[in-house]
């Protein structure tokens, strides 16, 4: 191949990449701590709570997953509910309202990023519910998996967790736990 050829190539396969990974990998500052300070910096509006704190919260609380049903399918936290990361506002209220008054809700995602938009979006129509907090689970169920903190398929316990894609996957500490679907083998992408 010619020098241009190659050129061609590179700054295709750069395209490509740049395109399919977060900014924060390009940059090589992709962790967890470092989405969650971005997260906590743009939704400043909403507290963001520890695995370990979110433990100590009373009966008064209700945990929503904020990601696909997929992943969800594959583990999650122990009574948590999900729902779209794109729920409209209206219908979460509708469907959720004799669960709200009084209540802390907690929102989670694979990292947070998801449940902070929606907990952002939501806040001002929950308090008006007679919501106490709302709260984004800082790091998402990623690191309350890191954080080995027990999760949930089917009622039962797991090890297992959905990485989101690939990339995000490396956020995870032990990729042996990561699973696409709860019928498909252990690290083998669909």
């Amino acid at each position: 191949p010619t020098v241009n050829n190659l050129y061609s190539i590179i700054s295709l396969l750069i395209l490509l990449v740049s395109t399919l990974t977060p900014t924060t990998a390009l940059t090589m500052d992709f962790s967890i701590e470092v989405i969650q300070a971005n997260i906590e910096k743009k939704h400043q509006n909403i507290k963001h709570i520890k695995a370990g704190d979110l433990l100590k919260l009373d009966h008064n609380t209700v945990i929503f997953d904020v990601r696909e049903k997929q992943e969800f399918d594959v583990s999650h936290i122990k009574n948590a509910i999900r729902i779209k990361p794109d729920i409209d506002s209206i219908k979460f209220i509708e469907k959720f309202s004799n669960q709200l008054e009084g209540k802390n809700l907690v929102f989670y995602c694979s990292v947070g990023r998801r449940s902070s938009a929606l907990a952002s979006r939501l806040q001002p129509l929950l308090i008006k519910e007679g919501v106490h907090e709302v709260y984004n689970l800082k790091g998402g169920i990623f690191q309350w998996h890191n954080e080995g903190k027990s999760l949930v398929q089917n009622g039962g316990l797991t090890k297992h967790i959905h990485p989101y894609s690939p990339l995000w996957g490396l956020l995870l500490e032990n990729k042996q736990s990561i699973k696409y679907s709860p019928d498909t083998p252990t690290d083998k992408p669909e």
